[in-house]
């Protein structure tokens, strides 16, 4: 008698067996003991919670509430992420892994990999994000005293083995952009843009802003420069230049309480001008060039 069948069922029912009790009785906290110490091995000044992790089939892990902090503020938080190994990475190096989230209306996903084996784990990421509303960002609070919203694409790359604390370099688009002014007296309260893009470098305690190009219903224009990062956040150095054409609407708006037409081409022989923005983010010194 052919016993293939019944031994094709028992092999079958130990599979799911083992993946029953290796899931129901995973690790869970230990998992992200393992995740924050490696994290804070990598990069002291970042924390990492997580409600749960559990693992996936195939093989992988699902990451359920996880909160990034820089030192106690909250940078970035997810519902989930999933995250598994990268399947060519088991025949070459670099170890590479794959990831994928949800959050703030939007998805991320990316690969990071880890650079051979040094006394301080060095690693890279790739960072990709689709229609991100950026207002529910916790960090965009926190780094802005105006309401900031719209939808934020792109990608990034962070290098842990560049420079003394990493660096980041991103491409940014945002979309359906608003800044509501919290206060204005020359009677604007918002400022919409179409489109925002823009090259940005982040090496600490430095970001600087290679590249921008603004396109919006009131003004368009572009900006460069630089962010020096200082405690507190206030207190960050400003270096930052550029140009600003106002549009028809916003110079009908602004010419009820400013003289703006004949004061614009008197400095620059046209409807735009050039800026320079220096001081500090509490402090700020505006000036046209």
């Amino acid at each position: 008698m052919d016993n293939t069948p019944k031994w094709t069922f028992y092999l079958f029912y130990i599979i799911i067996t083992t993946f029953a009790f290796l899931y129901i009785l995973f690790p869970s906290e230990a998992a992200k003991k393992y995740i924050a110490y490696n994290l804070k091995k990598s990069n002291p000044d970042l924390s990492i919670n997580i409600n749960n992790v559990k693992p996936t089939f195939p093989p992988g892990l699902q990451l359920k509430g996880v909160s990034l902090f820089h030192l106690k503020d909250l940078l970035f938080g997810s519902e989930d992420i999933k995250v598994k190994p990268a399947l060519i990475s088991f025949f070459k190096p670099p170890v590479t892994f794959v990831y994928k989230g949800r959050g703030y209306q939007g998805t991320f996903n990316g690969d990071l990999y880890l650079k051979g084996n040094v006394p301080q784990t060095q690693f890279v990421v790739d960072f990709r994000m689709n229609h991100i509303q950026i207002s529910e960002i916790p960090a965009v609070h926190w780094l802005s005293d105006y309401k900031i919203s719209g939808f934020l694409n792109g990608k990034s790359t962070f290098d842990s083995s560049k420079g003394e604390t990493g660096i980041l370099d991103a491409k940014l688009q945002l979309s359906e952009g608003k800044i509501k002014l919290l206060a204005s007296k020359y009677n604007i309260e918002t400022l919409n843009f179409q489109n925002i893009e823009g090259d940005v470098e982040i090496n600490m305690p430095k970001i600087n802003i290679k590249r921008s190009q603004i396109n919006g219903e009131q003004v368009s224009g572009s900006i460069t420069g630089e962010l020096i990062i200082n405690a507190p956040f206030s207190q960050s150095g400003l270096n930052i230049s550029g140009t600003v054409i106002p549009h028809a609407s916003f110079l009908k708006e602004l010419s009820k309480v400013f003289p703006v037409e004949s004061f614009l081409s008197k400095k620059s022989g046209g409807m735009g001008f050039s800026f320079k923005i220096e001081g500090t983010l509490e402090k700020p010194k505006f000036s046209l060039l």
